[in-house]
């Protein structure tokens, strides 16, 4: 696949990824507040946040990096974005019917990016610092 196609589908899944937390976050749950969760445990919730925003970590650095090839800048850039979005998702679930917001969800969605990073970090940047940086229109394979 050239390496335009694939920062667009990379993009593109990003961007979806994105749409899908932001409307899981905030449509209403069927029942009792929490019943969907309340089921698999008390815990699921907090793990549901952690393993979202750490998906979401690993899949923008991971773009980012695809696109303008690898930087250390990437990082910080992704904590502050999603520092600031968790805030305000947290925020705005308070005017959601059944659904709450909480300084543990957040906390639970800022250890979600620091796994999301370290996983990038471990299993994709060795990989994309090897790879010379070349233009979005270039052809050549990406690695990660």
């Amino acid at each position: 696949m050239p390496r335009s196609k694939l920062v667009q589908a990379a993009g593109l899944t990003v961007a979806i990824y994105w749409v899908l937390m932001f409307v899981g976050t905030h449509v209403p749950m069927w029942g009792s507040p929490g019943a969907t969760l309340s089921k698999l445990g008390e815990g699921s919730d907090k793990a549901a946040h952690c393993l979202a925003f750490a998906g979401l970590a690993f899949l923008l650095c991971t773009v980012a990096s695809l696109r303008w090839g690898f930087r250390q800048s990437f990082i910080a850039a992704v904590v502050g974005l999603l520092l600031a979005y968790s805030a305000i998702d947290e925020c705005t679930q308070a005017f959601v019917p059944t659904r709450d917001n909480s300084l543990e969800d957040w906390f639970a969605d800022m250890l979600g990016v620091g796994l999301g990073l370290s996983a990038f970090s471990l299993v994709c940047e060795p990989l994309l610092r090897r790879v010379p940086r070349t233009s979005p229109s270039d052809d050549s394979p990406a690695v990660c």
